[in-house]
C-alpha cells in the first residue's frame, strides 16, 4: 500500500467515525423524544479486492447507510395492542360515569329517595287527615321525581360528552390522515433516508391505531397506504375524509365517508363510543325506566282508584310534564292538582279517616310488581339488582383494561429494548468511535510526516 492509499484509507476510517459520532449523539440528544427510533450508521469496506493474497489490502471504510433499529413485528403487535387497549379503556371510563351517577346523585340516591316516598305514604295511612303528613307525602314525590330527572339527566349528560368525544375523534382522525398524507409525500420525495421521517410517520399511525381499526400496506418507496373494512383512509399522499352526521329520528351523530356511505369500524376508542352510544347507554336508560315506570304505573292505579279528603277521585299522582312526549324518565312530575293537599287519595271507602289506600301504597315497596327476565321483583330488589349490574359491566371493563393494558406494557418492552435508546450503550458507542476517530487521524499525521520527510529528502 502506498502512502497516499494509507492516507485515503485513514481519511476514509475519520470520515465513518465522524458520521458514527454524529448519529451516536442525535440518538443521545433524542433519547426522550417521543416517537424517536435509534439510528445506527452501517460501515461497509471501500472497494475491496475480488481475490485476496497475502498481500491485498482494502481501501478504507465508507458509512453505507443510517438506519432505524426497529422491529416491524413489534410494531404491528403494539398496534394491535394499542387498538384494544383505547377501545377498553374508553368503556371503561364511561361506564365508571354510569355507575358513580347512580350511585351518588349529589348524595341522594335512587333507594334513599324511594324509601322516602313509600314511608310517607306509611305514615299518612295512620293519620289521612293530617295535613302535615299530605304535605310529607306530596315533596317526598317531588323529591322522588327530582332523583330520577337528577338520573336521566346525568345520563344525558354522559351522552351529551359521548357525542362531543366521538366528534372530536373523527376531527383527530381526519387531522391525522391529513397529515400521514402529507409525510408521504415527504418521503417519496426523500433522496437521503428520511428516518425522521419515518419516526413520524410510525408515531401517527401509532396514533391512528388507537382510534380505528385498519390495516398498513407499506410500498415500495417508503409510503403507507392505511385501509378500513370498507375503504381507504390512506392512499399514497390523498386522504379521505369521515364525517359526524346527525341522524334522525335520535339526533345522535353517525360516522359515514364523505360521500355519505356508512363507515365500518370495529375497534378503537370510535367503536367503544359508537357502542356506548348506541347500545350501552340506551340500555341503561331503558333497564331503570322499564322497572321505575312499573312502579309508577301501579301507584297511579292505587290512587286514581281512591279518595280525597274532598271526594275527588280519578287522579294519578304522577302525570308527564309534557303530555306530548313519552311518559319515562325525564318526563315525570307530581300532579299539580295535588298540591290542593285535600286531593291525595288515602281512601278506598270515602270515609273521612280512612287510610286503608294509603297503607296499599306503601305496601307497594314490597309488592313483587316489577317484571324483570320473566321474574316479578320488588322496587328494592329491581334497584339493588339494576346497582349490581351496573357494578359487573363496569368491573368487567376494568378487568379487561387491566388485562389489555399489563399485554401492551410488555409489547412495549419488547419494542424499546429494540429500539429505544440506551443512553449507556451510546456513550460506550460515543467513546468507541472517538478512539476510531483518533487512531485514524494519529495515521494521517504520521503519513504527512513521511510523505514531508521524503519531500525534503528528494528536493
Amino acid at each position: 500500500m502506498s502512502l497516499y492509499s494509507s492516507l485515503y484509507t485513514s481519511y476514509s476510517g475519520v470520515s465513518a467515525s465522524q458520521t458514527s459520532l454524529t448519529v451516536a449523539t442525535n440518538n443521545m440528544t433524542n433519547a426522550s423524544t417521543r416517537g424517536y427510533t435509534r439510528q445506527q450508521a452501517i460501515h461497509t469496506s471501500i472497494n475491496p479486492p475480488s481475490s485476496y493474497t497475502i498481500t491485498s489490502t482494502g481501501g478504507g471504510v465508507r458509512v453505507q447507510d443510517v438506519r432505524r433499529i426497529t422491529d416491524q413485528f413489534l410494531r404491528e403487535s403494539c398496534r394491535d395492542s394499542y387498538n384494544e387497549l383505547s377501545y377498553f379503556e374508553t368503556e371503561k371510563n364511561y361506564l365508571y360515569e354510569v355507575e358513580t351517577a347512580f350511585g351518588d346523585l349529589y348524595g341522594y340516591n335512587m333507594q334513599t329517595s324511594t324509601d322516602e316516598f313509600f314511608n310517607a305514604w306509611e305514615e299518612l295511612s295512620k293519620s289521612p287527615s293530617d295535613q302535615a303528613a299530605r304535605a310529607l307525602v306530596f315533596e317526598s314525590g317531588v323529591s322522588f321525581c327530582d332523583t330520577l330527572d337528577q338520573y336521566g339527566n346525568q345520563l344525558d349528560a354522559i351522552e351529551d360528552s359521548l357525542v362531543l368525544d366521538l366528534e372530536n375523534t373523527v376531527l383527530t382522525i381526519n387531522s391525522l390522515t391529513s397529515q400521514l398524507a402529507n409525510v408521504n409525500a415527504q418521503i417519496a420525495s426523500s433522496l437521503d433516508p428520511p428516518n425522521e421521517l419515518l419516526d413520524f410517520q410510525d408515531m401517527l399511525l401509532d396514533d391512528l391505531s388507537k382510534m380505528v381499526s385498519c390495516t398498513f400496506t407499506y410500498q415500495h418507496d417508503g409510503t403507507v397506504d392505511v385501509t378500513t373494512a370498507n375503504g381507504m383512509l390512506v392512499g399514497g399522499n390523498t386522504a379521505h375524509e369521515i364525517i359526524a352526521s346527525s341522524k334522525p329520528p335520535s339526533g345522535l351523530p353517525e360516522v359515514e365517508w364523505s360521500n355519505g356511505q356508512p363507515f365500518q369500524n370495529e375497534g378503537g376508542s370510535l367503536a367503544a363510543l359508537n357502542d356506548l352510544l348506541y347500545n350501552s347507554i340506551p340500555e341503561t336508560k331503558s333497564v331503570i325506566n322499564n322497572g321505575m315506570m312499573q312502579m309508577i304505573e301501579k301507584v297511579n292505579m292505587l290512587h286514581a282508584s281512591g279518595t280525597g279528603l274532598d271526594g275527588s277521585t280519578g287522579l294519578d299522582f304522577f302525570v308527564p310534564i309534557h303530555p306530548n312526549e313519552p311518559f319515562e324518565i325525564g318526563n315525570i312530575q307530581v300532579n299539580h292538582e295535588l298540591e290542593d293537599l285535600n286531593k291525595i287519595a288515602t281512601s278506598i271507602s270515602g270515609e273521612l279517616g280512612d287510610g286503608t289506600l294509603a297503607g296499599e301504597i306503601s305496601l307497594v315497596q314490597n309488592a313483587a310488581i316489577i317484571t324483570s327476565e320473566d321474574e316479578d321483583v320488588t322496587i328494592d330488589q329491581y334497584i339493588a339488582a339494576y346497582t349490581q349490574w351496573l357494578g359487573i359491566i363496569s368491573s368487567e371493563a376494568q378487568f379487561q383494561y387491566d388485562n389489555q393494558q399489563t399485554l401492551s406494557l410488555q409489547l412495549e418492552t419488547q419494542l424499546d429494548a429494540v429500539s429505544a435508546v440506551s443512553v449507556d450503550e451510546e456513550m460506550a458507542n460515543m467513546m468507541m468511535f472517538q478512539q476510531a476517530y483518533n487512531a485514524n487521524i494519529n495515521v494521517m499525521n504520521t503519513v504527512d510526516e513521511l510523505l514531508e520527510n521524503l519531500i525534503r529528502e528528494l528536493g
